[in-house]
């Protein structure tokens, strides 16, 4: 029987190679954040042309925000001792223009299930880093069900629990790495996948995602999951 190989991964050899879509999408005024993934030798050096006005480089990550709608073209450069490559990105700016490409990450369940804690997501993120899956293009660390506490705080939204003892600066450590940081939310009574005596699930409804989002929206978890249930299956958007 002949049985397919599957090449090993070396992302820190040979020369250089940019792992990134064509375009990246975004709204006017709102956060951007995009690492350049690159495999090959380290260190790399990176060079980015004509980024739209809002938008800096640093350690090969691009951030900021486009203030005016439009399509920006800029061009990417690396280099290291034995090569180069080089592309050419068309930032996309209109009102909910984003999500152009496929998500690529990590998400807590099936490693973790209700027993996620920040350690294990700054862990993974880490790794990600160290192993150099996120030179592939892996971008999003999102915390699934689990981390939800009781209802409070500015917004009278989920808090977390005490496995996550500092959300935004968990939140801000992911984007000092490249990655986008997502959050798990629900309109139901109980979390998806946790039982109903589950201490890990807020005692009260509210009934609505809002106050959640704005609770994550200040803890700069800038991607929220939301789960409907129902006879024809799941929902997550």
């Amino acid at each position: 029987m002949r049985y397919t190989e599957i090449a090993e991964a070396k992302p820190f050899e040979g020369a250089p190679h940019i792992n990134l879509c064509a375009c990246y999408g975004a709204s006017p005024k709102k956060p951007i954040l995009l690492k350049i993934p690159v495999t090959g030798k380290r260190p790399i050096e990176y060079e980015v042309e004509n980024l739209p006005e809002g938008l800096s480089l640093k350690n090969g990550i691009l951030s900021g925000m486009v203030a005016e709608e439009g399509n920006y073209a800029v061009s990417i450069a690396v280099r290291n001792e034995l090569g180069t490559d080089s592309m050419n990105l068309t930032f996309e700016i209109r009102k909910d223009q984003v999500q152009l490409s496929p998500l690529l990450g990590f998400t807590s369940w099936n490693a973790f299930a209700f027993a996620v804690t920040q350690e294990d997501m700054e862990k993974t993120a880490r790794l990600m880093l160290d192993m150099g899956i996120s030179e592939y293009g892996y971008s999003h660390v999102n915390i699934d069900s689990g981390w939800q506490g009781e209802y409070g705080g500015k917004y009278d939204a989920i808090m977390p629990n005490y496995k996550f003892p500092d959300m935004k600066g968990f939140c801000d450590r992911m984007h000092a790495m490249g990655f986008k940081c997502g959050i798990y939310s629900s309109p139901m009574l109980h979390a998806f996948g946790c039982g109903l005596s589950h201490p890990m699930v807020p005692r009260e409804s509210r009934m609505t995602g809002l106050p959640t989002n704005a609770a994550a929206s200040a803890w700069s978890a800038r991607k929220r999951t939301m789960r409907f249930s129902g006879r024809s299956g799941d929902l997550t958007i």
